[in-house]
């Protein structure tokens, strides 16, 4: 398959995650949200650690003082990815509540701890599983200017990523209720 096929592709799925993930919210969040008013973006490059990479934010909310992001990530080469991303102003209002629910989030999810809060690729250098007992995840969180909570989805799982990053979602936005 050519770069420009693979990419066409890459977009129509992710696009239809976003999609997906918009008409799931609808029930979870009010109607004159405006995060279900935000537009889908998409972000694309060549070359995140060696990787090329297409993203798209929706839904999102980009603040002089502070965001949240849904982020959905093909990393090709690696994975796909979902990731709530908030950071700033967005992150402080969130953080306690995020913490009190932890145990919430099944343990097939991470949590980043890299400092570097750019760095995307869900590894033992960035992230670590919500379940590690080595780690206290609300000591971490007390401590950061940001939080994403990740998780990884396989390419053999494409098929399935829009249904599992609506999933996701709605896990996702239901912790920040």
């Amino acid at each position: 398959m050519d770069l420009i096929h693979a990419e066409t592709k890459v977009q129509s799925l992710l696009e239809s995650c976003s999609n997906e993930i918009r008409a799931k919210l609808e029930d979870v969040l009010p109607s004159n949200s405006a995060l279900l008013k935000s537009a889908a973006k998409t972000t694309r490059g060549n070359n995140f650690l060696g990787y090329p990479w297409t993203i798209i934010d929706f839904p999102r909310s980009f603040e002089a003082d502070g965001f949240l992001a849904l982020r959905t990530l093909c990393l090709r080469g690696h994975c796909f990815s979902i990731t709530l991303h908030l950071s700033g102003e967005t992150f402080k209002r969130y953080a306690d509540r995020i913490t009190q629910r932890l145990h919430e989030i099944p343990s097939d999810y991470f949590i980043s701890i890299n400092a570097d809060e750019w760095m995307h690729i869900i590894d033992e250098k960035n992230y670590v599983p919500l379940n590690d007992k080595k780690i206290n995840l609300s000591q971490e969180i007390r401590k950061s200017n940001y939080l994403k909570i990740a998780r990884k989805i396989s390419f053999e799982d494409a098929e399935k990523l829009p249904t599992q990053v609506t999933e996701a979602a709605l896990l996702l936005f239901n912790l920040l209720r």
